[in-house]
């Protein structure tokens, strides 16, 4: 099951990264500025964060399989919609915002499957895996996307054997994943209003949002940034944009086993200011490539992938002992809030580029976003807040 999940959550990544490297050619090509091709990358957020509740509701009552296989189809059309259809800029909106619906179904039911199928105490390690599946999603279509550009003498012909790829994952998943059924206890959308009050899951929400706001900015313009100003060949600046993702692998070993040990507060009390200390880092240390490379491993060694298992198995404990019965729901409002960092991340950026004819800025502004986020942290009782028994 796990590793079957984790071909899905690779073939979902391949996908949603594989257009981070074509900004610049779709940009030319279309004749659009900056924010404008960071927005394809944010309409796809745009719409995964609107439909991240709705769809948890929706799983909550129907079960999560037939609801995730429904998603990840409609997600493989989008993709050839866009590489058959996908010739002006809005049409291009309209796939990649299709994109993000289907994949709105992703996090909160595999994140509850792993939940309802798995022990409590191997709970961490497979969110791990589901990690290390999503690293490797990442690199390849970091990696290999501009390299398709080039064989296929276009940007829109590497989406239809993307589509083709995310059917055939699909198919994967419908064979060797199980349900989870609905709900015994039919509830309606008032009985959630505490759940969208808690200050708990906000303030781990919060802290996550900036987390993954930092890592957005880097996968979306990273290659851009390594290839416009630091001297990186296109080929070369996608590889090396995901030695995060592949760094992020003994990352979510390291974290989750210390999570088990010390608690998550303690974790992501470390992580997040190492996070915004290393990514400020990759500004200033200049041309060097081996103090860049170093600065990119450091980074993924604690951010996203290595500490978001961490986040994610701690919403699940804590919705699962307050709100039971709507623990797909609680999940899938926790990353409505945190994927809104996908949506803001890549226009914000694209827009300071305009401004300014450089990322740094973006980049110094994604630091200071993981530093402070700290803050929230020290709002938390893991004792009294958390858990309603006591325990942590």
């Amino acid at each position: 099951m796990i590793l079957s999940l984790a071909l899905v959550c690779g073939a979902i990544y391949v996908s949603r990264t594989a257009l981070y490297p074509l900004f610049p050619v779709i940009a030319a090509d279309l004749g659009i500025s900056s924010a404008q091709v960071g927005f394809l990358s944010g309409v796809y957020f745009m719409l995964y964060t609107l439909f991240q509740v709705p769809t948890g509701l929706l799983m909550d009552r129907l079960g999560t399989k037939r609801c995730l296989t429904a998603g990840f189809v409609l997600s493989s059309l989008a993709l050839a919609g866009a590489a058959l259809w996908g010739n002006s800029y809005y049409k291009l909106l309209f796939f990649f915002g299709l994109q993000g619906f289907g994949d709105s179904f992703y996090f909160a039911g595999t994140q509850w499957t792993v939940a309802t199928h798995t022990p409590q105490e191997r709970r961490a390690i497979a969110s791990a895996v589901l990690g290390i599946g999503m690293a490797i999603g990442i690199l390849v279509g970091l990696g290999f996307s501009h390299m398709l550009y080039v064989a296929l003498e276009g940007y829109r012909l590497p989406f239809l054997l993307l589509g083709i790829l995310r059917f055939a994952a699909t198919c994967v998943m419908w064979r060797f994943v199980p349900d989870v059924p609905s709900a015994p206890v039919r509830t309606g959308i008032k009985d959630y209003f505490p759940l969208f009050r808690d200050s708990v899951i906000w303030r781990i929400s919060g802290v996550t949002f900036c987390l993954m706001y930092g890592f957005w900015v880097m996968i979306n313009w990273g290659p851009t940034f390594l290839g416009a100003e630091r001297g990186f060949v296109a080929e070369q600046a996608g590889f090396y944009s995901g030695l995060i993702a592949i760094a992020s692998i003994p990352g979510a070993i390291a974290w989750g086993s210390l999570s088990n040990r010390i608690g998550p507060k303690a974790v992501l009390t470390a992580a997040l200011p190492l996070s915004g200390v290393f990514l400020f880092a990759l500004v200033k240390v200049g041309a060097s490539y081996p103090l860049i490379v170093l600065s990119l491993l450091a980074f993924g060694f604690c951010t996203n992938m290595a500490v978001i298992p961490v986040c994610t198995v701690w919403i699940s404990r804590i919705a699962a002992r307050r709100y039971p019965g709507k623990t797909v729901g609680a999940i899938a409002f926790y990353n409505c809030v945190v994927v809104s960092s996908g949506i803001v991340a890549p226009v914000l950026s694209g827009f300071i580029r305009d401004l300014s004819s450089s990322l740094s800025g973006a980049i110094y502004l994604a630091a200071g976003c993981m530093l402070l986020s700290t803050l929230l942290l020290f709002g938390i009782d893991t004792k009294r807040e958390v858990y309603t028994d006591g325990t942590t």
